[in-house]
């Protein structure tokens, strides 16, 4: 007869660092004698149906557009735009967040009475507000004190609960999680986008999981467009740049390993913003020991630039990996929002200003492309960037010229907005990089 098992369930606070067992509250247990069986107290059925609701979200989806923007200056060189904000809940991180609660459902983090617990600036928590709805579980997000109201707004849209604060958002999380710690999870976005972005992408499986890269060149491999029949275009070529700015660095890091797997000629640049860590992070190897965060000077670029997790160290507090990046580039904050202006300009898109630095990265590379590249390569030109969100959550901010009046004072407000606007138009078509006509604006001071 088989003997019975003593089932012993020891609850682990995770805060989305790797878990240590506590020796000093383990229950002693004596091996149980074998033969002998026993069942794990899980709810497979609930789990089962939440990641059937995922997949059936993940159809929804689709295929985001892409947008062909050609150089006005440099014939036969392209800028691919790939839209987020025509995601449902308009972002980049509906994506993202679809790929976290996967990770958290099929690792058993998340469960039928969880509340998830998120650190956010505002759109990944609005995003992790949305699944959190569809799959039925609460959810509560830490946000600064300083976060746009649109964004608040947003998030309970989805029916998620918000917690502003000065204080580190990482410290306010651990402590509500700790408060009951067999029904809450802390998702950390920081630390874990590395670990769900395996859930980004599922190769020639028929269930297409939602690495931005994969997408990406499936619809630059469609003669006619995009999947959704949003773009029309016919390229033979994979993009040779990728540009991306990076908040966790996840989505950056999931594209590079994308890259690297499938042995593809792109190369990652990071788009980083004035006070980024993460830019003498990849290539100084600094911020190991020290957050970095008395360095940041407010308002920066929305929500990418810096960890608030303190000290960097992959999978810890980033998710960005350095191994998978070409270069990073650092531009001027005010810059990164003049060429929100210009995108809208030129290209039809409204966007928040984290767009801005990736489109003006990409005009950088544009350049620097048909700079070095010779003639016998000239005819594969392309660069690919995100469109990371809607412009209409900054109307209050990035796009009011009072608020960038005040806010850039000290850089030289609307009066060197419009400066860098205007070398980046003339940049354009002049065939120039745009970073080398910047001087002049930066001299500008409140």
């Amino acid at each position: 007869m088989l003997s019975l098992l003593l089932l012993c369930v020891c609850f682990v606070v995770s805060d989305g660092l790797p878990l240590v067992s506590n020796h000093s509250s383990e229950i002693k247990c004596s091996l149980s004698s074998s033969p002998s069986t026993g069942f794990i107290k899980t709810d497979q059925g609930w789990t089962r149906a939440a990641i059937a609701k995922l997949w059936e979200e993940r159809k929804r989806m689709s295929y985001t557009p892409l947008i062909r923007y050609k150089h006005p200056y440099f014939n036969g060189t392209s800028i691919y735009l790939k839209n987020e904000g025509a995601t449902p809940t308009g972002s980049l991180k509906h994506r993202f967040a679809w790929a976290l609660f996967m990770w958290g459902l099929v690792d058993g983090h998340i469960k039928a009475d969880t509340t998830v617990y998120e650190v956010s600036s505002g759109n990944t928590a609005t995003s992790e507000a949305y699944m959190a709805r569809l799959i039925g579980v609460k959810f509560v997000a830490i946000v600064g004190s300083t976060v746009e109201l649109s964004k608040i707004k947003a998030i309970e849209k989805y029916g998620g609960k918000v917690i502003k604060t000065s204080e580190n958002w990482a410290t306010v999380a651990k402590a509500e999680v700790v408060k009951d710690p067999s029904r809450r999870f802390f998702m950390n976005q920081f630390a874990n986008a590395e670990r769900a972005e395996e859930y980004f992408e599922s190769g020639n499986y028929h269930l297409e999981s939602t690495n931005v890269m994969h997408e990406i060149m499936k619809q630059l491999e469609q003669p006619n467009g995009s999947k959704n029949g949003s773009s029309s275009f016919s390229v033979q070529y994979s993009p040779q740049y990728f540009v991306h700015s990076a908040g966790t660095g996840g989505t950056i890091t999931s594209v590079g390993r994308f890259v690297n797997r499938y042995n593809l000629p792109i190369k990652c640049i990071l788009a980083s913003t004035e006070h980024s860590v993460f830019h003498d992070w990849a290539v100084n190897g600094c911020f190991k020991n020290d957050s970095g965060a008395n360095l940041f000077v407010p308002p920066g670029i929305s929500g990418v630039g810096v960890s608030p997790l303190g000290p960097l160290e992959f999978g810890v507090t980033t998710s960005l990996l350095p191994s998978v990046l070409t270069q990073s580039v650092k531009v001027p904050d005010l810059g990164s929002t003049a060429a929100m202006y210009v995108l809208r300009e030129v290209a039809g898109i409204a966007a928040g200003p984290s767009s801005g630095l990736n489109f003006l990265v990409a005009l950088h590379m544009a350049v620097e492309m048909n700079t070095k590249q010779s003639e016998s390569v000239k005819q594969a030109r392309s660069v690919a960037v995100i469109v990371c969100d809607k412009g209409e959550i900054y109307l209050d901010t990035y796009y009011n010229r009072t608020w960038i009046e005040q806010k850039f004072k000290a850089k030289g407000g609307t009066k060197a907005l419009d400066c860098y606007q205007g070398a980046i138009r003339s940049a354009l078509n002049n065939g120039r990089d745009p970073l080398s006509s910047f001087q002049s604006c930066q001299l500008m001071t409140g």
